[in-house]
């Protein structure tokens, strides 16, 4: 099976990454600085083949300002492959000033977007506030607990499970996208929660995360890609259940036997509380749309010069010592002696 997720986000708190945290838990690590994405497009094409071919998972780890893959992890070898594209780098390079003019350039506006971001944060503060002044909390934890209880009905505690933490979606010059078809595909149990903002489906995540942990089920938690500081799914493999955040900008509805709605909105909110506030949420929805598009123009200026660079970087390579390249990494990805 073949998973694709970020481990970085450009987000309302600034570039955030749980790389390092993800490589902790493994045991074979290669790292690599500037490989362009067509090299990393052509090894996960490769490591695709032999995944299949061995029956191995494999987690295709993606770089989210323009999709390019930056890892490649089979968890069942404890192994990686994890890339630094070149403009992320902090190191100086006095050979090549005007790359390193132009990495400045992309990063200044990167944090243009990420301070874009922030504002939209701050409206989104905003608009939570109108829900959360008509929750029910009392409710939301009984509904949490309940769940939780529920879906680990059979979990052994003692042992805490494992704990891995990404995130399903990027913020884009093009707007969100996410993963998530992807990395339910194979779970017979889905769980799409609905609500507002302010409506605590990030706090029913992270109680049932913790239980999760708790009662030694391996969880994948996955963040919010536009507040890192939230949750937006979980994903305990072992027992074939996920839950996530199935609201704007990731809205789904189930298509599936096993497809179900967990509706806080209904359970917990006052009724009413919709129309009753409907022409402030217009207002600070709009405002909020209007900011976040601010913030994805700012990432399509900082792309076209990653872009660039990344074009000149594939100029200079030399096929035969990039395809050496490319041999050894999977050679050492795919070692027996990681089994």
């Amino acid at each position: 099976m073949v998973y694709h997720y970020y481990l970085s986000a450009n987000s309302s708190r600034g570039y955030i990454d749980f790389t390092a945290g993800r490589a902790a838990g493994l045991q074979h690590v290669q790292r690599t600085v500037g490989y362009p994405s067509a090299v990393m497009r052509d090894l996960s094409g490769a490591a695709i083949e032999l995944a299949r071919e061995q029956g191995l998972r494999l987690d295709i780890v993606h770089q989210p300002l323009d999709g390019s893959v930056t890892g490649l992890i089979l968890p069942e070898r404890s192994a990686a492959v994890l890339n630094t594209p070149y403009w992320l780098d902090r190191s100086r390079h006095v050979d090549n000033l005007l790359e390193d003019e132009a990495r400045d350039e992309a990063r200044a506006l990167l944090q243009k977007a990420y301070d874009a971001y922030a504002a939209a944060l701050k409206i989104h503060d905003e608009w939570e506030k109108i829900y959360i002044s008509q929750m029910d909390f009392k409710v939301l934890n009984e509904m949490a607990e309940a769940f939780a209880k529920k879906v680990l009905a059979d979990g052994k505690a003692g042992k805490p499970g494992k704990r891995t933490d990404a995130v399903f979606g990027a913020s884009t010059p093009e707007g969100p996208v996410d993963y998530i078809a992807n990395l339910t595909m194979d779970l017979p149990q889905r769980y799409f929660m609905k609500g507002r903002p302010g409506t605590g489906k990030s706090t029913f995540l992270k109680k049932v995360a913790d239980a999760a942990v708790q009662a030694g089920v391996d969880t994948e938690v996955y963040h919010c890609a536009f507040d890192p500081e939230s949750l937006d799914m979980l994903v305990m493999r072992a027992k074939g259940v996920c839950i996530f955040d199935s609201t704007a900008p990731h809205e789904y509805f189930p298509t599936r036997s096993g497809d179900e709605i967990v509706d806080i909105y209904t359970a917990a909110v006052r009724p009413g509380t919709d129309e009753r506030y409907a022409a402030q949420i217009g207002v600070t929805a709009k405002q909020y749309k209007a900011q976040t598009a601010e913030g994805a123009k700012l990432l399509g200026e900082a792309r076209a010069i990653t872009d660039d660079m990344d074009q000149r970087l594939r100029e200079c390579l030399d096929s035969s010592r990039t395809a050496l390249a490319m041999e050894q990494i999977l050679n050492t990805l795919f070692a027996p002696e990681h089994e």
